[in-house]
């Protein structure tokens, strides 16, 4: 996935270019790789934990879903900036939470 762009044939460094291929090769040679960095801890918004605290059967159902799910709700709540946004998300995702669908499963066919 590295890249090297250039706008015009005259970016181009013909030497930089070959270095940069031979170490490539040296990399791959040595077995070397760029791993992705692990995924982060699931970090649960206030207002979605005050809901958890309220109603356990929520919080099972919530836990119940895939980690990708649970990180596209935890993340569509604390996305937003006013708190009526944030309650107004609330309102819309706590059925869809108990219902055990995903905040975008009506994209996937």
């Amino acid at each position: 996935m590295r890249q090297w762009r250039f706008n015009s044939i005259e970016e181009m460094d013909e030497k930089l270019i070959l270095e940069y291929i031979a170490e490539a090769i040296q990399n791959q040679k040595e077995g070397k790789e760029i791993r992705p960095a692990k995924n982060k801890a699931l970090e649960i918004p206030a207002e979605l934990a005050q809901c958890f605290s309220e109603n356990k059967i929520l919080e099972n159902k919530f836990n119940q879903l895939s980690l990708s799910k649970k990180r596209d709700y935890a993340e569509y709540i604390s996305s937003a900036k006013k708190a009526e946004t944030k309650a107004r998300r609330l309102e819309k995702i706590l059925p869809m939470i108990l219902e055990g669908i995903g905040l975008n499963d009506k994209y996937i066919r």
